[in-house]
């Protein structure tokens, strides 16, 4: 919905205090991987973001915390 991309922003402005780690795909391409602890919705666990060579993000997902 019309909210969905509002969260997107404000989700994506976060990336920018992570730690971030440069890797190789299985296509050769070098991405960026964005990692940050944090907490959504009661829940704590990491936001991780997959940035591409022409600063576009190709993934962002919030990985709940195992017990």
């Amino acid at each position: 919905g019309e909210g969905r991309g509002i969260v997107r922003i404000e989700f994506d402005d976060l990336a920018g205090y992570g730690k971030a780690t440069k890797f190789k795909g299985g296509d050769g391409i070098t991405r960026v991987k964005v990692e940050l602890q944090g907490s959504w919705k009661g829940k704590n666990g990491t936001y991780e973001w997959i940035i591409e060579p022409d600063n576009t993000i190709s993934h962002r997902v919030f990985k709940v915390e195992k017990k």
